[in-house]
């Protein structure tokens, strides 16, 4: 139900600013809980909250993200700092602040979702964020096939963005050898 509901409201939210994004799924998710006389009378009982992680990625690398409560990115194997924040649906008031760096071509960027950290093998050992980083670096599906064949417990998702565009800036070392 969560899902739909977000992805309803993404749907029809006209702002491109992650934070912006961010706080209108917000107060959806907020209302579709709050809301008397809710279409779905368990969702006035019981607490809904989603995790989300907003970007946007621009032609020329710039990247803006907004965090909702979600794992940080991966850039070239390293996660990226974001500003915490909670969780959508857990408070109306809630502020999500957009981070905005530049990626140069050739860099890498890998968005997951918790079922990678949180995959578990047969003796309760957590693939955790140690061995994410490792492979952090890797394709998705490196990384998705990685954690699923240490014990999939929950449902990974994996996406990796490699920048190849011509409009995005030149790397450090290729500035050096030009």
């Amino acid at each position: 139900m969560n899902s739909s509901t977000l992805v309803g409201a993404l749907r029809n939210e006209l702002s491109h600013d992650p934070a912006t994004v961010l706080k209108h799924l917000n107060h959806v998710l907020i209302g579709a809980v709050a809301s008397p006389g809710t279409a779905v009378k368990e969702l006035d009982c019981a607490p809904c909250y989603a995790t989300c992680l907003c970007a946007r990625v621009y032609p020329d690398g710039t990247v803006t993200i907004a965090n909702a409560g979600h794992l940080s990115p991966y850039r070239d194997g390293r996660e990226v700092a974001l500003m915490p924040s909670l969780p959508l649906g857990v408070i109306a008031e809630a502020e999500y602040e957009a981070t905005t760096f530049q990626l140069n071509r050739g860099d890498r960027l890998v968005f997951l979702s918790d079922g990678v950290v949180e995959a578990q093998n047969d003796q309760g050992e957590l693939f955790g964020f140690e061995r994410t980083q490792q492979v952090a670096n890797e394709s998705a599906r490196y990384i998705a096939q990685t954690a699923k064949h240490f014990g999939q417990t929950d449902d990974i998702t994996v996406l990796s963005l490699y920048l190849a565009s011509k409009a995005a800036q030149p790397s450090r070392e290729e500035l050096v050898y030009r």
